[in-house]
């Protein structure tokens, strides 16, 4: 090879080299840009009136209490029908469907809603706060795409007092009845327990013999929010399966009470403050999504706050009556939060009862959502598998997990009851006008 030839040779390698290098470098660069913005988020300054901050036009200026949810194009099936359901039980609340840009709810998804109910509002939450800059970016508004929307979403409403539930509940009973609950009369808040989960994650994560809760509780910013760190954490949680380190999860948030003006402004800011600054800063999450972060809101800003007195309980899964009768392992349930001597099923947190958009074929694979869907023929294999078994009502303190033998989402010996005709009649017409709902929409 000519020494001329060598040289172009050598190069060309080096261009490649060097186009290489600059290909790498322009990908390190952005994943560091991304992952900084992430991290850093933005400087935390608590809102001064967060309502006034992020005023919209409401629908309900003079009404102080009703429902909010939140809501993507796929779950709009289930939402309106879960609209329809309330409205069949009673139910006379408004209701404000909270979203995340247009990527998370279509033109023709909000139209669907909107028709389905006069007493409804749909509100694009992150729009109204990148607007009123209170989130930076939309890149950083999409990371609300998920269950983090939920707590936004109670903070934004323009109701005072809000149950915020998710669009998969089934009903069985008008919810409006846990206004006079005597935990919202008492705290303005009623919560839900999750299952008792034993595993070495989140708050329950263990370090050095100490508890991520304790860390979390004592290395909080109280100052920030003019207050002073107390001396223990609540009676009520001094009382948990997490204070005792028997769980990694506390609550369910898929139906939350809570009264933001009894609540005050630091447990608002607080909230806000877990929800769009800290979840971005923390290595160690302190919450699977967004339910760990209600109560958390009210220990930290050293406000009273309750929760139902019963255990989390479950419905049966397919296969379980045949395979554990005794161990139900299906969708989470809850109970009436009274004490009476009869146990009353209130809802099943059922998207597996019901989502027609979330279906699994006889291989255990999702079905595709589509043009082609048969979503009657989606609805009839829902329907077949409507449970017809819960967990019967219990205390917390029971050990209804075994991860050795099960996987977590079972309740081990916790025993099966019949569930009432009313749920199966409910769970299916929510799957009938869910499906009438999706052969509508666009896939």
């Amino acid at each position: 090879m000519a020494t001329g030839e060598r040289r172009n040779a050598r190069l060309g390698c080096w261009t490649w080299r060097h186009l290489l290098w600059l290909l790498w470098l322009g990908i390190v660069v952005t994943m560091a840009s991304t992952f900084g913005l992430i991290q850093r988020h933005w400087t935390y300054v608590p809102p001064v009136n967060l309502a006034a901050q992020a005023a919209y036009a409401t629908k309900f200026p003079n009404v102080t209490r009703g429902i909010v949810m939140t809501m993507s194009d796929a779950m709009v099936p289930i939402g309106a029908s879960l609209v329809l359901e309330l409205r069949s039980l009673g139910n006379s609340d408004p209701i404000q469907v909270m979203h995340c840009l247009a990527s998370d709810l279509s033109a023709r998804s909000i139209d669907i809603l909107t028709a389905t109910d006069a007493n409804l509002q749909v509100v694009d939450i992150c729009r109204v706060l990148l607007d009123a800059d209170l989130l930076p970016s939309v890149d950083i508004a999409s990371e609300f795409q998920s269950y983090w929307l939920k707590p936004l979403a109670l903070l934004l409403s323009s109701f005072d007092q809000v149950m915020l539930m998710d669009a998969d509940n089934i009903f069985l009973r008008n919810p409006s009845l846990l206004w006079n609950s005597t935990q919202y009369t008492d705290t303005g808040t009623l919560f839900f327990y999750d299952r008792v989960i034993p595993s070495n994650w989140g708050l329950n994560e263990q370090r050095g013999g100490v508890s991520y809760l304790s860390t979390f509780l004592t290395q909080f910013p109280y100052h920030s929010f003019n207050l002073t760190a107390p001396k223990c954490p609540s009676e009520r949680l001094r009382g948990s399966a997490m204070f005792a380190q028997r769980t990694a999860h506390e609550q369910d948030s898929s139906l939350v009470l809570l009264d933001k003006r009894r609540a005050g402004r630091n447990v608002r800011n607080i909230l806000w403050y877990l929800t769009t600054h800290l979840r971005f800063k923390q290595s160690t999450p302190f919450s699977h999504g967004d339910k760990e972060s209600f109560w958390l809101a009210f220990e930290l800003g050293q406000v009273r706050y309750a929760f139902s007195p019963w255990a989390a309980s479950v419905v049966a899964a397919p296969g379980d009556m045949e395979a554990h009768p005794e161990t139900l392992c299906g969708s989470l349930a809850q109970y009436i939060p009274t004490s009476n001597a009869s146990a009353v099923l209130l809802f099943v947190n059922g998207r597996g009862v019901i989502d027609v958009t979330d279906v699994l074929d006889s291989r255990g694979d999702k079905m595709p959502n589509d043009a082609t869907t048969n979503w009657t023929a989606r609805g009839a294999t829902l329907t077949e598998r409507i449970p017809r078994y819960a967990v019967p009502r219990y205390t917390r303190d029971r050990n209804t997990s075994n991860l050795a033998l099960f996987d977590q989402t079972c309740l081990v010996d916790a025993h099966a009851t019949a569930i009432s005709p009313a749920f199966i009649d409910r769970a299916a017409r929510r799957i009938h006008m869910a499906v009438q709902v999706a052969s509508r929409m666009q896939w």
